[in-house]
């Protein structure tokens, strides 16, 4: 209130805010909302030498509020809006600066009331570090969705709930008397529009976006009132003629009048812009205040619920509007732009920018080549994607305000995942998509531990198979591309082996043209190498066991011509590395599984009339019972368990990864 009073005193203008871009904006000094006990324990703890703040502390003085409120960046802020609400200054807001830890993303879920096996997670985690598209897939109803964005939300992510505080009644204008003075920022200049003092609201009620007439420098225009009912903020967007003369006439700084005429009439009522003298009063901070980094918090996670009318890409990057001469931009694309804009902040700041996750639900009710495609070149091109081509919109000429550029790259720090159920209602994902994304099966339901994990998970849970990162680094903000120096990284651990072995698969595959290529190699490989720095060694052999599945198989789909024979090359090398002759153990009908999670060998339990590498075998049962178990053991269980699957799917005629 001090800072409020003094500042008043030296621009004779009531109330003052704080602003990104600016500096100083306009607003009341009843809209800074008080600090709870939780929140000054936060920032005590966090910054126990940056102000003077205690659980009990006395109460900041306005510069030290000001600072305060810099360092914790409100969510809900863009640079043309007046601030409305810190909400930042609450305890949710202080969950990412958290490390996220293997153990605190597994408690978080637990706490949450998810049952995620460990390998699961691990699985999950080291996909998105490899490879920044992850489709989840699975029988409905295991929560894959929900499981994504807690993820997220254990990695520090939020989505955009920030509250709004309730605001007492502001002293009424007279209409046609009362001006409002403004100050000219530079986000009205590059943006081309402003915000409506909230004091001019009660004689200009905004429900709805509309036009109005605007009267300046002796002419009249109509110009387009966005209103944001998220935010509950009015903007004024200065366009074309209005635009251009308000560009030439005003600097930073300058300042000007708003009037409100005819407001007996909400309807017809008109806004008059009058130039002021130019030049602004600075406001000195005590030289004593220390500098602070100043990091904008804004929503990190976006929840997409995909459409089945989606046939091109413009319900989730929007479109330019001909009729109204506007681009039209969705959620996404400004999830995408604040991902932008956080690269731009942690290159300049020298740090590290935050990671956003894009989480995609239902993502086949649709095509996905038909709306994805463009993400899909540009996540491995590194290309921009083509969003329209007027120099208004780049301008700021929406009805937001927002700068659409002319083409869009996909930031580094944003992260993709999609969920996936196969019914009768989605479609299929073409070879194009799955070769462009880490493909992890959501099928493990546990009833004996459900709903024990949460409520005790030291006392009677059943454990799953431990695989786990003790050593988990995190997801980092700026994600880098799989590359041959992972090849060369994989080729290193446990003297080769791994490498070999998927040389070996790639080698028995490529008979039947069913061969991978460069970019799964190197995935693969980045997987692995990922796994093994961060389980201590500990989890290479299931990694690349899982890598395998998750890159490899998913593009196996056909009929029995198609696909039997590669299925087949795919078990014999996934129960003991051999592309040679084959054996009993090689076949497929020699083995059945248990509890579904794990592959038996049965000897006699079929027989064929020939046992080549490849053509066709018939078989005949065999009249002997199956002979007792003469070796489980296999050497990349997963895989094998996959693929028999995908075999005994085969009876029907079809198979597929996704079932």
């Amino acid at each position: 209130q001090e800072f409020i009073e003094a500042y008043d005193r030296a621009v004779a203008l009531p109330g003052v805010g704080w602003n990104l871009t600016t500096g100083l904006s306009w607003a009341t000094p009843w809209e800074f909302p008080p600090l709870d006990r939780e929140t000054r324990a936060l920032i005590a703890e966090r910054y126990p030498d940056l102000l003077p703040l205690g659980v009990d502390g006395p109460v900041l003085d306005g510069a030290g509020y000001v600072r305060l409120v810099e360092t914790l960046h409100p969510r809900d802020f863009t640079p043309q809006t007046v601030l409305v609400s810190f909400p930042a200054l609450v305890a949710e807001a202080h969950k990412e600066m958290v490390v996220s830890t293997f153990e605190k993303i597994t408690t978080s879920l637990q706490g949450s009331g998810l049952y995620v096996p460990s390998e699961t997670l691990a699985t999950y985690l080291l996909a998105l570090q490899a490879k920044r598209f992850v489709i989840l897939s699975g029988i409905s109803g295991t929560g894959k969705t929900r499981i994504a964005t807690e993820v997220a939300k254990a990695l520090g992510a939020f989505t955009d709930t920030a509250p709004k505080p309730d605001l007492p009644t502001e002293p009424p204008l007279n209409s046609d008397t009362d001006y409002v003075d403004v100050i000219v920022r530079p986000s009205m200049l590059d943006q081309k529009s402003m915000v409506i003092p909230r004091r001019m609201r009660a004689l200009l009620p905004v429900t709805a976006s509309r036009e109005v007439r605007l009267t300046f420098d002796g002419r009249h225009e109509n110009i387009y009132l966005y209103f944001d009912s998220v935010r509950d903020v009015a903007h004024l967007m200065f366009r074309r003629v209005v635009g251009a003369w308000f560009r030439e006439t005003f600097m930073i700084d300058d300042r000007f009048r708003l009037r409100i005429v005819g407001a007996d009439d909400p309807d017809t009522a008109e806004i008059e812009l009058v130039p002021l003298i130019a030049g602004g009063v600075p406001v000195a901070f005590p030289e004593s205040s220390p500098p602070l980094t100043f990091i904008p918090d804004v929503a990190r996670q976006a929840l997409i619920a995909v459409r089945p009318d989606w046939t091109d890409n413009r319900s989730v990057l929007g479109y330019f509007n001909p009729l109204h001469q506007q681009y039209q931009p969705t959620v996404f694309l400004k999830f995408l732009l604040d991902a932008r804009d956080e690269v731009e902040r942690a290159e300049r700041a020298g740090g590290q920018a935050r990671p956003f996750f894009a989480i995609f639900d239902e993502m086949n009710l649709a095509r996905v080549e038909h709306y994805f495609s463009d993400f899909l070149s540009a996540l491995e091109s590194g290309d921009a994607i083509d969003l329209h081509d007027d120099e208004e919109t780049v301008d700021g000429g929406t009805d937001e305000g927002i700068s659409i550029p002319r083409r869009l790259t996909i930031p580094p720090n944003v992260y993709f995942t999609g969920t996936v159920n196969v019914d009768e209602t989605t479609h299929m994902f073409s070879p194009k998509v799955l070769d462009r994304a880490f493909v992890i099966e959501f099928d493990e339901v546990n009833l004996e531990a459900y709903g024990r994990m949460v409520a005790d998970p030291g006392d009677g849970a059943v454990p799953d198979h431990v695989v786990a990162l003790p050593q988990f680094t995190g997801i980092g903000g700026e994600f880098r591309s799989p590359d041959s120096s992972d090849w060369e990284a994989f080729g290193e651990l446990d003297g080769g082996r791994y490498r070999q072995a998927l040389i070996e698969l790639h080698t028995a595959l490529k008979k039947f043209h069913r061969h991978f290529g460069y970019r799964v190699a190197n995935e693969i490989a980045r997987f692995v190498v990922l796994a093994d720095t961060q389980s201590d060694g500990l989890m290479t052999a299931d990694a690349f066991d899982i890598a395998v599945v998750a890159k490899v198989l998913p593009k196996f789909h056909g009929t029995r011509r198609d696909v039997e024979e590669p299925l087949k090359a795919v078990f014999q090398w996934a129960i003991d590395g051999s592309s040679g002759t084959r054996t009993d153990r090689h076949d497929d009908r020699n083995w059945v599984a248990d509890s579904g999670t794990h592959l038996s060998f049965r000897a006699g339990q079929t027989s064929r009339s020939s046992t080549p590498a490849t053509g066709t075998e018939a078989e005949t049962p065999d009249a002997t019972a199956p002979r007792p178990d003469t070796g489980s053991a296999t050497r990349y269980a997963r895989t094998a368990m996959k693929a028999w699957r995908m075999l005994r799917r085969l009876d029907g005629g079809f198979t597929s990864f996704m079932e």
